[in-house]
């Protein structure tokens, strides 16, 4: 298969080729999902990802008994992150094994999601008129640096589309609580440095790599690189790179500030949970060539890796204590009351009470909880 020089559709028009025969015969309609699973696949300002839109494409027909896997692509893949010899092995040279170490990051989505927004006053025009909350919230991943497997990711939706402390701390907890404990985590500054986070850490066990201002040491760098080609199918992309597509941050604009409608521009937040956990499967489960590792499929070696040396778990004992929501409040009529941001980001006022409460009527205590436990 080829692509002329231009990278547009006649790529794959029936002009006349040269070179070796084709050992699959596609469909017109089959060229046309094609051309345009390339176009959408933006892996660069001119161009898109033919390796990309061929491996998804296969991945949707299973009938053409295609095995990509068996078949490596020459095209050679982005790899911004890449530092032969280093970022997948330890300090005496041997390769990292899964659950050792992890690199961690935020992200802004490139398509604005619509959020069913039911409450008012907040000041949001779009909300007010529409009843949803556009924005191109963050998304924190958890980049497994042996295999390259995404074990958690966590989906912040705050007004100002940033996360705090309590956001990280929260995804590491639950990442550890529901996945295992890792031997060390990669991380910038910023909040993910802070004293809630580095708590976190002490407790847990987890080895600080400090990685500010040398974002080429984290590949979970390269993991987004990845990301953005397969989320590029989802509509509403205002662009990877900034004001690469004018109509749509045009139209992103005039919706959050009530404008225009929002609704059927963009997904849904089911939408987009769907299409983020549709697209991070994805490239857990489908191969990746390196000229220094080889070629391996993220969740095959990360379940290999793991069943020969599992993670350490949380203790029940500790996991509360680290709950993303930690406040001190005074015991009334034998209930805790607290009031932190919810799901959505809202404030929201939670009630806590237990027969033993009674005991500290008017004493000072320390709550902890989390939100979206």
């Amino acid at each position: 298969m080829s692509i002329l020089p231009d990278h547009s559709l006649n790529a794959f028009s029936g002009q006349a080729r040269k070179g070796r025969p084709r050992q699959l015969d596609l469909t017109e309609d089959q060229k046309k999902e094609l051309s345009a699973l390339y176009l959408a696949t933006n892996a660069t300002r001119t161009s898109g990802s033919m390796t990309l839109a061929w491996s998804i494409f296969c991945a949707n027909h299973p009938d053409l008994g295609w095995d990509a896997s068996a078949r490596a692509s020459k095209h050679k893949l982005r790899q911004a992150a890449y530092a032969p010899g280093l970022l997948r092995r330890n300090l005496d040279g041997s390769l990292l094994r899964a659950g050792q170490r992890a690199s961690w990051d935020d992200a802004t989505i490139n398509f604005g999601v619509c959020v069913p927004w039911p409450w008012r006053g907040s000041g949001d025009k779009c909300a007010e008129k529409y009843g949803v909350r556009l924005g191109r919230f963050q998304l924190l991943a958890c980049h497994d640096d042996a295999t390259s497997f995404i074990p958690a990711y966590s989906y912040i939706i705050r007004y100002e589309q940033t996360y705090r402390g309590e956001d990280v701390a929260g995804a590491m907890i639950r990442t550890c609580r529901d996945v295992g404990i890792f031997d060390a985590f990669v991380l910038e500054g910023g909040v993910w440095k802070s004293d809630r986070v580095q708590r976190l850490l002490d407790g847990l066990g987890i080895r600080h790599i400090d990685a500010k201002g040398r974002p080429q040491c984290k590949l979970v760098e390269n993991f987004f690189n990845r990301l953005w080609s397969v989320l590029s199918l989802v509509p509403g992309q205002v662009g990877r790179y900034q004001a690469e597509n004018k109509a749509m941050s045009e139209k992103y604009v005039a919706c959050r500030q009530g404008r225009q409608d929002p609704r059927g521009i963009f997904p849904t937040l089911a939408e987009a949970l769907e299409a983020i956990d549709w697209a991070i499967n994805y490239l857990n489960t489908h191969p990746i060539e390196s000229r220094e590792y080889g070629k391996w499929i993220p969740a095959e070696r990360w379940e290999a890796d793991l069943k020969e040396r599992p993670m350490r778990q949380v203790s029940a004992d500790f996991s509360w204590l680290q709950a993303p929501a930690i406040v001190r409040r005074k015991v009334v009529k034998g209930t805790l009351r607290a009031t932190v941001p919810g799901p959505l980001g809202v404030p929201q006022r939670w009630h806590f009470t237990a027969p033993w409460l009674w005991q500290h009527e008017g004493q000072a205590l320390m709550l902890h909880f989390d939100p979206l436990g």
